[in-house]
């Protein structure tokens, strides 16, 4: 049964004693709170104010208060989701965040957390596809489907948070994308576009091309994640979050003995690649515009700087390196992404041909060659 009440052992404050609720949560717990009330009248209302929340938890078969306030999905974004993303996230991931709720609030950020339906979120998809861009072409593929897990992520951490009981974005499927372009340079057109970066970006470009690390694995690199000794380096801070090891060429390993570590005012800086006017990591943006403007330069058409890391892949390939090999190598669980290098080992396919062909009896090729020639009678007399 629900009361309000003065505890007489609690402090006197401008003498008077705190007012307190006694009462029983949604789950049936016994809850005793202090209130701010300064009357018994005030301690009343705030009580009927929790019992009113409570029962329309469970009208609607809540499973906490906090599902069944008035809350914007703005507001969630803003206040909880954005602020839950760059804690437990990587940078680029969280900024990846920020950009897509710039294009769904405007939208979606007005309808209250509850109110947001399968529907809802259909229709704002169905408008992302049909629309334009800035450049006034249609978003990409990849866009709409980052945009869809920016959606379909908040509303499962509004759903863990008690906030709703189940994800209305459950069931809509993502959209085709085209994954499969492979631009890899050949040897001459690295060595033109070396020939064009500037002296800081040049290192940077040789270790992407001798390691296959991606642009953000690249830029966290630091001196203790090199082992000289076992002429490795070690991948910790990767886009699946698992470790893997990559032994060092001996060009990775000249290009690592012509870098000095940064020392500034604050002490030495443990990454290898580092700004020396800023002591810190360089920007992934300035990379990779650095990158494109000595693409340009040296007429390099349509690439972009994790091509580099399809180069280091395509290489190992032709060189007949298992793709499962390539696969460790790169760091991806599954075979699906390695297999768009598969068509540049040709050799490996005709061994498998030659080797079926060596295989096969001499009279079972002489059958094949007779039925041949017979056809070719047949068609011609007809």
């Amino acid at each position: 049964m629900a009361k309000v009440y003065q505890d007489p052992r609690s402090p006197l404050r401008f003498g008077r004693r705190a007012w307190f609720i006694d009462y029983f949560d949604l789950n049936g717990r016994r809850c005793r709170e202090k209130t701010p009330a300064t009357t018994k009248a005030e301690a009343e209302a705030i009580m009927r104010a929790k019992l009113s929340e409570i029962t329309k938890a469970r009208i609607v078969g809540a499973r906490s208060i906090e599902a069944v306030k008035p809350i914007p999905f703005e507001k969630f974004v803003r206040t909880e989701y954005l602020p839950h993303s760059k804690a437990t996230n990587r940078p680029s991931s969280y900024r990846r965040d920020v950009v897509s709720s710039r294009s769904i609030l405007p939208e979606l950020g007005g309808i209250l957390l509850r109110a947001i339906s399968r529907g809802e979120i259909q229709r704002y998809l169905d408008q992302r596809i049909g629309g334009t861009t800035r450049t006034g072409r249609p978003p990409a593929p990849a866009t709409v489907n980052r945009e869809f897990a920016f959606i379909s992520g908040a509303l499962s951490e509004a759903v863990g948070r008690g906030y709703l009981e189940y994800n209305p974005a459950s069931g809509i499927r993502m959209l085709p994308e085209e994954n499969e372009r492979v631009r890899w340079l050949s040897l001459q057109e690295e060595e033109r576009l070396l020939e064009f970066c500037s002296d800081w970006i040049r290192p940077v470009v040789v270790a992407a091309v001798e390691t296959g690390l991606r642009r953000g694995e690249l830029l966290r690199l630091t001196w203790a994640d090199i082992d000289r000794g076992r002429r490795q380096i070690r991948v910790e801070y990767s886009k699946n979050h698992s470790v893997r090891y990559i032994p060092t060429s001996r060009r990775l390993e000249g290009t690592l003995d012509s870098l000095n570590p940064f020392v500034g005012p604050e002490g030495p800086c443990p990454f290898v690649f580092v700004n020396a006017e800023t002591g810190r990591p360089f920007e992934e943006g300035g990379v990779s515009h650095a990158f494109m403007r000595a693409a340009r330069s040296a007429g390099l058409k349509n690439v972009r700087f994790h091509d580099l890391r399809h180069s280091f892949a395509s290489r190992l390939v032709q060189a007949g390196v298992p793709l499962n090999n390539v696969r460790e190598l790169l760091g991806h669980r599954s075979m699906a992404m390695v297999l768009r290098y598969s068509h540049l080992a040709p050799s490996n396919l005709r061994d498998a041909i030659d080797a079926m062909e060596a295989n096969r009896p001499s009279e079972h090729t002489g059958v094949v060659t007779k039925l041949s020639q017979m056809a070719r009678r047949r068609a011609a007399h007809s």
